[in-house]
């Protein structure tokens, strides 16, 4: 869903690319609970920090199993209950070494009683794939592959322990894009256990992530079958839709989680992703407000209202959120960058550069930010050095290298033409509309400053025909034009 080669995505696509808002982390996290089921029976000083985790207070889980780790340092349950929150605590802000430590803590609870109790190895599979996924290492997920192997093998493994072992062994071999192993190892965990709703659900995800979407429609339509109480079916359904723009259908899906369970924060946030695509934003600020009240621990979803409020004309509110979002996950580019965007529709220049500077620091590749911090230099009065590090690259590019970013800055530049950049747009129904509705913008932000008012307003309605109401530009032409 985010296109870096784009220039101006929304806050909510790059959220969606850091979500993985279709089916991603709003799925895994409670799909991972699934396999999980409830740790071992707990003994009367773990019990606290067991319900703690069964909510999701996972800062609690290790307050609790730290005090209990300094009396009774052997107590395997601790380790594992410790390592299982810890692992999600780096899920949820990006951090190896959370992951890490939460890795640490289930290989503690493994070798204390890992010959007893299987599911011991669950947090530590899970944890060996999500760094891979941090770190972009392979290697991670291949150790997981193996010790997976190895412990199905074993004498005497029930056939539901087996099942939780081989989800896993197919959440990593996802991650390594061996899918025909992976739908075999799914498809083997819900022969093993038909109950077993994460195994369906990731079945479904990974045929979507491979971009099958018939199958996938397959997958998803069975677990809805299979398990047609629980909201999570319909939810994930939802994201499938709303990722092939099936948006009333969608909303369908996650209206009927919600009347399953009015609880189920996930499906607030995914309705209101959903409407914020159907430019319904009031309906989406709604939702967005439904969920966090639930569960205000959701940086992402901070960013999305901070894009409804920004919708509707609603600055400060809108950086409230952003600011509220990057002071919950400060090493993610994306908070940073749509922190920006809300300071750029704002009036507020120099943060919105300060803003989109952090996120490049963070992200390198995040260079289509650039033309926007160009803009931003411009109507603080000053003129972009080309000859800096942050232009140079993409002016010396040859018309025949240039990407659209590259193209975009040296329009910005003078080093091409209006028409050479409508010339530029791509071809194929892709990316013709997004990249059009960009050029648009910024040649009608040109002619304002050259005080050609009517033709800018005609740029920025061309901005608006092309209906790419996801992306910044669409945003700031609407605001030019009111």
């Amino acid at each position: 869903m985010c296109n870096v080669s784009a220039c101006a995505r929304s806050c909510c696509l790059h959220a969606a690319a850091l979500a993985a808002i279709s089916f991603g982390l709003l799925e895994t996290q409670y799909a991972f609970a699934q396999t999980r089921n409830a740790p071992p029976a707990a003994e009367n000083p773990n019990r606290d920090a067991e319900q703690a985790y069964q909510r999701g207070e996972f800062d609690r889980v290790v307050e609790l199993t730290d005090s209990r780790l300094r009396r009774q340092p052997k107590d395997d349950v601790a380790y594992y209950l410790r390592g299982s929150a810890k692992i999600e605590q780096g899920l949820r802000s990006g951090e190896a070494d959370s992951v890490r430590e939460g890795i640490a803590d289930a290989r503690e609870a493994i070798r204390l009683r890992g010959r007893e109790l299987v599911i011991y190895y669950l947090p530590y599979l899970y944890g060996m794939t999500n760094l891979s996924i941090i770190e972009e290492r392979d290697d991670h997920a291949e150790v997981a592959v193996q010790i997976a192997e190895q412990t199905v093998g074993r004498a005497g493994i029930k056939p539901e322990e087996k099942a939780n072992l081989l989800y896993q062994k197919g959440l990593a071999l996802s991650y390594l894009k061996k899918q025909d192993e992976a739908v075999a190892a799914f498809d083997e965990a819900i022969r093993l256990n038909p109950k077993m709703l994460a195994a369906f659900t990731a079945l479904a995800d990974l045929y979507a992530r491979s971009e099958q979407p018939v199958k996938a429609k397959a997958a998803f339509d069975r677990a809805v079958r299979s398990f047609p109480d629980n909201p999570l079916v319909y939810n994930n359904r939802g994201m499938f839709l709303q990722q092939q723009d099936e948006l009333d259908a969608a909303v369908a899906d996650f209206t009927r989680a919600l009347e399953l369970d009015r609880n189920f924060f996930y499906a607030y946030t995914n309705r209101g992703y959903t409407l914020l695509k159907q430019n319904q934003v009031s309906a989406a600020e709604a939702d967005f407000n439904s969920s966090l009240k639930l569960n205000s621990r959701q940086p992402m979803v901070y960013g999305f209202r901070g894009t409804a409020y920004l919708a509707q004309g609603e600055f400060q509110k809108s950086i409230d959120d952003h600011r509220r979002a990057v002071s919950m996950v400060s090493k993610s580019a994306v908070a940073h960058a749509d922190l920006g965007f809300a300071y750029f529709f704002a009036g507020d220049f120099k943060r919105a550069i300060e803003s989109f500077d952090t996120a490049r620091e963070l992200e390198p590749g995040f260079k289509h930010l650039l033309p926007w911090k160009i803009e931003a230099l411009r109507a603080l009065g000053q003129q972009p050095e080309p000859t800096g590090s942050d232009f140079a690259e993409s002016l010396a590019q040859s018309p025949d290298q240039r990407d659209w970013v590259d193209s975009l800055i040296n329009f910005e530049f003078g080093r091409i033409s209006s028409e050479e950049l409508l010339a530029a747009v791509g071809g194929d129904a892709k990316t013709n509309p997004p990249q059009s509705a960009e050029a648009h913008y910024f040649i009608g932000r040109k002619l304002l400053r050259d005080g050609q008012t009517a033709a800018a307003k005609a740029e920025f309605q061309k901005t608006l025909s092309t209906n790419q109401q996801h992306l910044s530009a669409y945003r700031g032409a609407k605001f030019a034009l009111q």
